[in-house]
């Protein structure tokens, strides 16, 4: 008896030693130690639902019921931000009752296939408009477990804009690539014209007749000159003259000018509400913007309407600026927002808008440069510009400007006469005519002048006459050796060497970085001859 006993025991011990517990181990580790996994299982399913919760990616829980019928049992935070709807109050619904947009799509019957099949789905640039919601979006449909689906979706309309702006921008940085090459030559051209017809008119003085000729091909001239402006403004290759100024003053002033050119149906109505309008740029480009603006919204008020133009402070934070196909830097900006109640732009063309010599207009009616030049002259001031349209509800342009920390420059009146001046000038450019021209209007105003047809023979020419030169002038763009290159070389010669750059073109950070070695200034071609006179008194008279 006693050894069947001991063969019971010896069972049991046997058993609970294979099993790894008895009774005791039962009562005393296994409750605790399945109350601690049932404590893991409820934090992670805990630490689950956070990450769901605070997801920025959109997601759906759907069960199939009996009848086959996807049942929505659960949304995050983050799809009531894509989508603008209380999901929550969708709980419980049928997908094809919750979003009726969904009808005649394929995603019911793919959800349906996730979710009893285990099919995963995955579409890109899926447009969903239904319940107030119109977006653009990706969706990854996959099943959580037998008869459940979970739908992840990500609103990727604003990506899909910013992807756009960010082309377009491509795009006119390519197409200003050309229009700056092409203006190098035009611009070349144009002050050989200009300057001649000048000299000749500085010696028809006493015949009127011929005198009023000579002014036509000047005229015609500078009007080449501001077309070929228009053509730099957008690609932002052309040195801009910056200078703190009151924006509310051009905007009054692009009105004066714009006035006169609409029709006297349209009202044009102004609010300059912006407690600060003081802002860094170029007045003539700036005002340009008002009057483009201006005859764009005309055009599209043919038998008249209204433009508003208003104005406020606003300030753009990192991510404003982020978020921006433009390089802006935070901070205070001045928000010209310029409204018309025209026809407004069809989708297919808003894209086209600021391109170079894109048009609606009939033949012989438009450019096709005035949204162009906006977009250049905004870029080249730092700034930011975004349109709104919708066919029959007009048009609203958004124009962001950097305000300035300084005071506005008081408004200097023109002057018209030459200066003559004295010393001695080293000519450095490519071009023979203008080399031709620019040397009789540099004698003409008292210099003696030395010429060189390259930035080589220019610094060959200083290396042994640099002791006899006062001033040198640089084309910037040349064939052996550039201006810039030129100019430092020059300065090595000679670190207190006078220099003063010219070209058709050239690009703001170019000059400024040049001007912190010594460069004296920059003249833009063609140059008049009362502006350049100007100039090289003003280049002699400073210290070296």
């Amino acid at each position: 008896m006693a050894r069947h006993s001991d063969k019971l025991d010896s069972r049991a011990r046997l058993r609970e030693k294979i099993l790894g517990f008895g009774e005791t181990s039962l009562r005393k580790s296994y409750y605790p130690e399945l109350q601690r996994r049932l404590l893991e299982i409820q934090e992670s399913e805990q630490r689950f639902r956070n990450i769901v919760r605070s997801s920025p990616i959109g997601m759906y829980l759907y069960e199939l019921d009996p009848d086959g019928n996807l049942i929505l049992i659960d949304s995050n935070p983050a799809a009531d931000r894509a989508t603008g709807i209380d999901n929550q109050q969708l709980i419980g619904k049928t997908l094809e009752e919750a979003f009726p947009g969904l009808v005649n799509t394929e995603v019911p019957e793919r959800y349906k296939a996730a979710a009893a099949e285990g099919t995963p789905w995955q579409t890109t640039n899926f447009t969903y408009q239904g319940l107030g919601v119109d977006g653009l979006f990706d969706v990854y449909a996959f099943q959580t477990s037998p008869g459940r689906m979970a739908a992840v979706f990500m609103d990727i309309s604003h990506r899909q804009r910013l992807e756009e702006q960010l082309r377009q921008s491509q795009k006119m940085e390519s197409i200003g690539r050309l229009a700056g090459g092409i203006a190098h030559d035009f611009n070349n051209m144009l002050a050989g014209i200009m300057g001649a017809a000048e000299l000749l008119d500085s010696q028809l003085k006493d015949d009127p007749k011929r005198s009023r000729y000579v002014r036509l091909i000047t005229d015609a001239a500078k009007r080449a000159a501001g077309l070929t402006d228009q053509l730099l403004s957008f690609s932002r290759k052309r040195a801009v003259s910056s200078a703190p100024l009151d924006f509310h003053a051009v905007v009054h002033n692009g009105i004066e000018l714009l006035t006169p050119s609409i029709d006297p149906r349209i009202q044009l109505n102004c609010d300059l509400a912006a407690e600060n309008a003081t802002v860094n740029g170029d007045s003539p480009q700036l005002q340009n913007i008002i009057l483009n603006l201006g005859l764009n919204a005309a055009a599209a008020m043919p038998k008249g309407g209204r433009i508003d133009i208003i104005t406020e402070n606003v300030c753009l934070d990192q991510a404003d600026c982020q978020a921006s196909a433009f390089d802006l830097i935070p901070g205070r900006f001045l928000l010209l927002s310029f409204s018309d109640t025209g026809g407004g732009i069809a989708p297919d063309t808003m894209e086209h808008i600021f391109e170079p010599f894109f048009t609606t207009k009939a033949a012989g009616k438009g450019t096709g440069l005035g949204l162009a030049t906006v977009y250049g002259t905004v870029q080249s001031h730092n700034g930011a510009i975004t349109v709104h349209s919708e066919p029959g509800m007009g048009t609203v342009f958004r124009i962001y400007l950097p305000l300035s920390d300084q005071a506005p420059d008081s408004p200097i009146s023109e002057r018209q006469t030459a200066v003559r001046g004295t010393g001695c000038i080293l000519l450095v450019d490519d071009e023979p005519m203008i080399l031709t021209t620019a040397q009789f209007m540099l004698k003409e105003l008292g210099y003696k002048v030395i010429l060189a047809r390259d930035g080589l023979e220019g610094l060959e020419t200083y290396r042994h006459r640099g002791h006899q030169i006062d001033l040198v002038i640089l084309d910037m763009a040349m064939p052996r050796m550039n201006g810039a290159d030129c100019f430092r070389a020059i300065r090595r010669l000679n670190p207190r060497a006078k220099v003063l750059m010219s070209s058709g073109f050239a690009v703001d950070n170019e000059i400024a970085d040049l001007g912190q070695e010594g460069l004296l200034g920059f003249i833009k071609k063609p140059y008049q001859r009362a502006d350049f006179s100007r100039i090289l008194a003003d280049m002699l008279a400073r210290p070296a």
